[in-house]
C-alpha cells in the first residue's frame, strides 16, 4: 500500500512538474476566473505599481496624486492601472 502512494506522488509530482510546475498550477492569473476574485489581481497589481510609483517620486505623496491627477484630466476614462502605469512610464522615460 505505501508502495502506490509513493508511486502515485512521484507521478502527480512529474505530471504537475511537465506542465509547467506548481506555480502555474496555482497562479494569480488563475483568480480572475473565480467569480468574485477577479478584482483582487487587480488590486494586488496596482498596489504593486503603487508602491513602483511612490519608489519613483522618492516616496512624495503629492507629487504622485499630482502626476496621477494630471494624467486623469489628460486622458479621461481609462483604468487606475493604466494611470499608473502612463505616469511610472513617463517618469522612467524622461
Amino acid at each position: 500500500m505505501l508502495i502506490w502512494l509513493i508511486i502515485a506522488a512521484i507521478v502527480i509530482f512529474v505530471f504537475v512538474s511537465k506542465r509547467g510546475g506548481f506555480r502555474r498550477v496555482f497562479s494569480n492569473s488563475s483568480l480572475g476566473n473565480i467569480p468574485g476574485l477577479g478584482n483582487l489581481s487587480k488590486n494586488a497589481k496596482n498596489n504593486s505599481l503603487k508602491r513602483e510609483l511612490m519608489t519613483l517620486v522618492h516616496g512624495q505623496s503629492d507629487v504622485a496624486n499630482r502626476l496621477l491627477r494630471h494624467a486623469r484630466d489628460r486622458h479621461p476614462g481609462k483604468t487606475e492601472q493604466w494611470y499608473l502605469e502612463k505616469v511610472i512610464y513617463d517618469l522612467r522615460r524622461r
